[in-house]
């Protein structure tokens, strides 16, 4: 059978400087196990299936090229965008069902946004540890699920946040001991914008998030949860991937809800044949 799809760059205006996921506009004859296949074969860290669902204007799954997510943010927006290029979806405002359950999206001043349905929060004194499996010094570590199960700490400056060194041997023992997906840091600038980091293992090996959209959604909890939003603002822009040659741009809107979006743009589109 034959499937459209998009390639799309997420977080980003310019062609490949973002962080890109696979869309497969509908997924009617897919098995989960073709699905995990196809994931595999494109060996993006997420590629999308879309289908109906009786709950919400449609549903997504996420896998990665091992095994289905609940939840990841990047995937959300870049499938929302693509729904949208291709006309299935013409509205501003709708909302996905996914595992982690429903969210609601919109789309406003060129950028899709994701709101966060929940997350969790845990204070964790370990930051001795995250320095031990990052190789900088660390600061305030929290445990915080939004989907994945993020541990967030807060850097001094952008010269800590950009010299890290991985000890993939602590990293590994320290995901162990808390379950955990991966590492996020950030630190906040003298003009309020906020620099992210994002580490997670995959097939054995560390590896850097180039544009983490969950990771981000998991450092807006830090900044509420640690009072750092007074130095941020109710709205933020947050930057990522510069040292994976990317410029991902992320714009955060804290509120009753957090939100998190940014701009994309389809590189490849075409038919699978699968």
């Amino acid at each position: 059978m034959n499937y459209a799809f998009q390639q799309v760059d997420v977080f980003s205006t310019i062609a490949c400087m973002g962080n890109p996921v696979c869309v497969f506009l509908e997924s009617d004859g897919l098995s989960t196990e073709d699905m995990q296949k196809i994931a595999r074969w494109t060996n993006l860290s997420e590629t999308t299936f879309v289908s109906r669902s009786s709950k919400a204007d449609y549903k997504v799954r996420i896998f990665t090229p091992l095994n289905e997510l609940p939840f990841a943010g990047h995937p959300t927006i870049g499938t929302a965008w693509a729904l949208r290029k291709a006309a299935v979806l013409k509205k501003d405002n709708f909302v996905q069902e996914c595992a982690f359950g429903l969210v609601n999206i919109n789309v406003f001043d060129e950028k899709v946004f994701f709101e966060l349905p929940h997350f969790s929060d845990e204070e964790l004194a370990l930051d001795l540890e995250i320095k031990a499996a990052i190789g900088g010094a660390a600061h305030h570590g929290r445990l915080i699920t939004t989907g994945p199960r993020w541990i967030v700490a807060e850097m001094a400056n952008a010269r800590e946040l950009s010299s890290l060194a991985v000890n993939s041997a602590h990293f590994a023992t320290l995901m162990r001991s808390l379950d955990g997906e991966g590492i996020t840091v950030y630190c906040i600038d003298d003009n309020g914008a906020v620099h992210v980091r994002s580490f997670f293992e995959s097939v054995g090996a560390i590896v850097e998030d180039p544009v983490c959209g969950s990771g981000n959604a998991a450092v807006a909890v830090h900044i509420m949860k640690t009072g750092n939003s007074s130095r941020v603002g109710s709205k933020y822009e947050a930057f990522q991937g510069s040292a994976l040659q990317r410029d991902g741009r992320i714009s955060v809107i804290l509120d009753d809800k957090i939100k998190v979006g940014g701009a994309c743009n389809t590189v490849f589109q075409g038919i699978a044949s699968f």
